[in-house]
C-alpha cells in the first residue's frame, strides 16, 4: 500500500460499454489493481455491472478497494443487478444528485473511454467546483480522447477559460503513465480553487431549440455539458419502466427525476454544433471516436451534426424541419444482456 495521501477515494467515469478495442478493458484492468499502489481505498462507480463500469467495480474489488456504487433505480434495471461485492450501493433520485454524490464522495475521476454518459460526466466534473481541484485523469487509449484534448485548448484559445483549466484534466497514453500521474497527484498537496463558485453561465445564449434542430453556437465549457446532458436522455429514453414527459412541466429543463424523464416536447432532436473557427472541431473529432470504438450505439449517430458557419447550421436546421420528428420509440434499446459482466466473473 502506497503511503496515504489525500486522494483516497476516486470514481470511475467509463462507461457501460467495452468498446470494440480490448486495450480499454486491459488497460483499465490494470488501473484497478494499482489503485493501493496509488492510495486509494475506496472506488465509486455507476452501481451497475454493465461494461467498463462493471469491470472497475469487479477489479478494485479484486485489488482489495471497498466498492460504493452510485445508481438510479432504472439504470440497475437496465444496467445489470448490483453484485454482493459492493460494499454499498446508494440510490438517488435524479442525475443532478447522482453527479453531486458521486463528486461528493470522491477526490479524483479516472476515465477509461465511454460514450455520451461518460463525456458529460467528464464536463461535469472539470465544470465543478469543489473547494480544491478535482482532477480528471484518462487513459487516452490510442488517441481516444485526443479530440477532448484538442477541445479544451480551443476553449482556452477562445478565452473561454484560463490555462490554469490543464489542472483539471491529464491525459496519459498508457496505464502505466496514468499510475504514475495519480501517484504524483496523490504525493503533492491538493490544489486549492482560485474561485470557490462557478460563474453563471446563461446557456441560451449559446444554445438555441428550433422546430426539430438544437443549434449550439461556441462558448463556455457548460455549454458542452448541457448539451452532452440531453444526449444522455437521448441514450436513455426507452429504458423500460421510465415515463418521458415534456420538460415545460419541469420548468422546461431536461432532466431525470426517479422513473420520470423530461425531454422538450418530447423529442429526439438534432444537436447541430457551429464549429466557427474551429471551436468544436475537436468535439467532433471525440464523438467519431467514440462512435468508431463501439461506446455509442450506431443509431445515435444521426443525434450530433457539425456546422462551419452560422448560416450552414441555420440552414440544416430548416431542412431538419419538412424531416420525421424522431421520438424514443423510433430508437433502439441502449443495452443488451451481452453488454454485461458474467455473474460468474464477479466473485
Amino acid at each position: 500500500m502506497h503511503s496515504a495521501g489525500w486522494l483516497d477515494s476516486v470514481v470511475f467515469h467509463c462507461g457501460s460499454k467495452f468498446g470494440d478495442d480490448p486495450a480499454f478493458k486491459d488497460g483499465l484492468t490494470q488501473i484497478c489493481s494499482s489503485l493501493p499502489e496509488i492510495g486509494v481505498s475506496t472506488a465509486v462507480f455507476g452501481g451497475g455491472k454493465a461494461g467498463l463500469m462493471g469491470v472497475s467495480a469487479l477489479e478494485s474489488h479484486r485489488a482489495g478497494v471497498t466498492v460504493h456504487g452510485i445508481t438510479l433505480p432504472f439504470f440497475a434495471a437496465a444496467q445489470g443487478e448490483e453484485d454482493p461485492l459492493v460494499k454499498s450501493v446508494q440510490r438517488v433520485f435524479s442525475m443532478a444528485d447522482r453527479k453531486k454524490a458521486m463528486r461528493d464522495s470522491s477526490k479524483a475521476s479516472f476515465t477509461v473511454g465511454g460514450g455520451n454518459g461518460s463525456l458529460e460526466e467528464k464536463f461535469e466534473w472539470l465544470n465543478s467546483r469543489n473547494g480544491i481541484i478535482k482532477p480528471v485523469v484518462s487513459l487516452n487509449v490510442n488517441g481516444f480522447d485526443d479530440g477532448l484534448k484538442t477541445y479544451v485548448e480551443a476553449l482556452i484559445d477562445g478565452g473561454y477559460v484560463d490555462h490554469g483549466f490543464l489542472q483539471r484534466i491529464h491525459f496519459e497514453s498508457s496505464p502505466e503513465a496514468f499510475v504514475e500521474r495519480a501517484k504524483a497527484l496523490n504525493a503533492q498537496a491538493p490544489l486549492i480553487e482560485k474561485d470557490s463558485c462557478a460563474e453563471h453561465v446563461d446557456l441560451g445564449r449559446y444554445i438555441k431549440d428550433y422546430p426539430n434542430a438544437v443549434l449550439v453556437y461556441p462558448g463556455p465549457p457548460e455549454v458542452a455539458e448541457s448539451i452532452m446532458e440531453r444526449l444522455v436522455i437521448y441514450d436513455l429514453c426507452n429504458i423500460p419502466g421510465v415515463e418521458l414527459r415534456d420538460a415545460q412541466e419541469n420548468n422546461g429543463k431536461w432532466d431525470v427525476q426517479g422513473d420520470l424523464m423530461y425531454l422538450p416536447e418530447r423529442v429526439l432532436k438534432p444537436i447541430v454544433f457551429v464549429s466557427e473557427g474551429g471551436h468544436f472541431d475537436g468535439l467532433r473529432q471525440q464523438f467519431g471516436a467514440m462512435h468508431d470504438n463501439g461506446f455509442v450505439a450506431a443509431d445515435r449517430k444521426r443525434f450530433v451534426r457539425f456546422a462551419d458557419y452560422a448560416d450552414e447550421a441555420e440552414d440544416m436546421a430548416r431542412e431538419l424541419e419538412g424531416e420525421h420528428f424522431i421520438r424514443p420509440e423510433d430508437v433502439a434499446l441502449k443495452h443488451s444482456e451481452a453488454e454485461r459482466v458474467p455473474d460468474s466473473s464477479m466473485s
